[in-house]
């Protein structure tokens, strides 16, 4: 069951992961969109949407991995541990949800979870 504090947790670290992604300058004009849906009638969905410079096709496969932090984040001074999606994942996948990532380079980014609607 999805709780209040779940999903509190789950937008704050992706939004978090999408702002500390940015450039020093870069975030006085980056724009965060947080939409939610209907994913039928048992589940519903919540996605964090970006404008930022995209997250390359190699990496999409492993952004949710534990450490994994992408090449544009390995060289900047950014300090992230790579952890903060692994946990979106592990915590959503427990709810009985699914993350994704739908983005294209320059264009940014859609990070998105479904987890059961609470009857």
């Amino acid at each position: 069951i999805l709780t209040p504090f779940a999903l509190i947790v789950c937008i704050l670290t992706i939004s978090s992961s999408i702002w500390r992604k940015s450039p020093i300058l870069k975030p006085l004009l980056s724009e965060i969109t947080i939409s939610t849906s209907n994913e039928g009638k048992d589940y519903i969905k919540v996605a964090v949407e970006d404008n930022g410079e995209g997250i390359s096709p190699e990496d999409q496969d492993q952004i949710f991995s534990r450490f994994f932090r992408t090449a544009s984040a390995r060289a900047t001074d950014n300090q992230g541990s790579g952890l903060g999606l692994a946990i979106v994942k592990h915590l959503v996948n427990n709810l009985n949800g699914e993350v994704g990532l739908e983005s294209k380079p320059e264009k940014g980014s859609i990070f998105w979870f479904t987890v059961p609607i609470s009857q």
